[in-house]
């Protein structure tokens, strides 16, 4: 049975100095909570150029894009995950470059989408994403090595890679070279940072 002096104060002396404890580790352990928050960027309008080019260096094909447009999140363990899309009718082509051709694709698929991770950053800024491209309405894995800078608050990314259009159904003749090299040089802005993940 308790005391007559604990009945009349449940709380002994020290469990005030318990309590502000208590509240301390609190503030610590949210605020460490903070720290773990996801940070998501989001392409900067009129700074993403996307270039592609397609053939022999005497008959080359080139187009280039501004469209660039998705998110990149930082999770609170260090990985990213990436959500890119260049919209097709976004492209204008050189003067030689088959336009009509470009529109037609673009109506048919519209968008070139990559989505992909990475489990965290590597040595000197640089982020291998390993994900799925979707062009042309087939789906194939791609690994997107992007090299990383952070400048001023932004972050600003290139990419370069090489795609073979008989890889994502493009009917061509056997004589004709089908690989596209594309470059990405982009500029990233963040976004509020997002909720917590438990």
């Amino acid at each position: 049975m308790r005391s007559p002096a604990l009945l009349a104060n449940p709380f002994p002396a020290g469990s005030i100095q318990w309590g502000m404890n208590a509240r301390a580790l609190a503030l610590l352990l949210f605020a460490a909570a903070a720290a773990r928050a996801d940070q998501a960027w989001t392409f900067e309008p009129g700074q993403a150029l996307v270039s592609v080019e397609v053939g022999p260096a005497k008959a080359r094909i080139s187009a280039t894009s501004l469209g660039l447009s998705g998110r990149v999140n930082e999770l609170g363990n260090g990985a990213v995950h990436a959500e890119i899309r260049v919209a097709l009718a976004s492209f204008a082509a050189s003067a030689r470059s088959p336009g009509q051709q470009l529109k037609t694709e673009a109506e048919q698929f519209p968008e070139i989408v990559f989505e992909g991770g990475a489990p965290s950053f590597g040595k000197n800024g640089t982020l291998q994403l390993a994900g799925t491209l979707t062009f042309h309405g087939v789906s194939r894995p791609l690994a997107l090595p992007v090299t990383v800078v952070r400048a001023a608050g932004l972050v600003f990314g290139h990419a370069t890679l090489a795609l073979h259009l008989r890889d994502y159904g493009f009917a061509l003749p056997a004589a004709v070279p089908d690989e596209v090299r594309i470059e990405v040089d982009a500029g990233l802005r963040p976004e509020a940072v997002l909720v917590t993940r438990g």
